[in-house]
């Protein structure tokens, strides 16, 4: 497992856009929490909340968000956060995609100092993201295949050894001038919910402000 969190693995380990920036030290898997019981009302928070992330509509977890549960368990901060996975109403990015470009220009720069930036810009937050999946956002964001990609990618396709800009879409988007749904479409599941809409078509926005 240590050799698998480290990028190595059996048939020549991860693909290289699959190694992160670090790797938890293995005492960490050998000195996991001790368990907590938790109480019959905390229970049945977790069990509404679960039945609101694998809803196949956002309708529950805007309800949650609204509603939350009456116990400081901070539920009601996740499912906000959860919310914002949602693209902007704006600009079409959702939470992890506005973080991911913000440290980047039309002038390249190494993807992992921006990734670092990104990692912090979201330390404090509840919706905590690793270097993977902030690159995986990335990634998805160059794709050529997109009728108008807003980050140009260069170099070998790992963290370590790429670069990336944001294309001249991408700034407008950043900027707040264009809307990356309506140009791209937005394809993505969260949690129950699952989009796969063209560019122009309507869906579900993340909460204004």
């Amino acid at each position: 497992p240590a050799a698998l969190l480290a990028g190595g693995g059996p048939g020549g380990g991860a693909p290289p856009h699959a190694r992160g920036l670090a790797a938890p030290p293995p005492q960490c898997l050998r000195r996991p929490a001790p368990a907590v019981r938790l109480p019959a009302s905390a229970v049945e928070e977790l069990r509404r909340f679960w039945d609101a992330l694998v809803a196949p509509d956002i309708a529950p977890l805007r309800a949650f968000a609204s509603a939350p549960p009456a116990s400081p368990s901070g539920l009601a901060g996740a499912a906000r956060a959860r919310l914002k996975r949602l693209p902007d109403p704006a600009t079409g990015l959702d939470a992890v995609e506005a973080r991911v470009i913000a440290p980047l220009s039309a002038a390249p720069r190494p993807v992992a100092p921006a990734l670092g930036a990104a990692l912090a810009d979201g330390a404090e937050g509840p919706d905590l993201v690793g270097d993977l999946s902030l690159f995986a956002a990335l990634r998805a964001l160059a794709d050529p295949v997109l009728p108008r990609p807003l980050v140009a990618l260069t170099g070998d396709g790992t963290i370590r050894g790429s670069a990336a800009r944001l294309t001249a879409f991408g700034q407008e988007v950043r900027a707040g001038r264009a809307d990356r749904v309506a140009a791209n479409g937005w394809r993505a599941r969260l949690g129950g919910l699952v989009v796969d809409a063209g560019p122009g078509r309507d869906v579900p926005r993340a909460p204004a402000g």
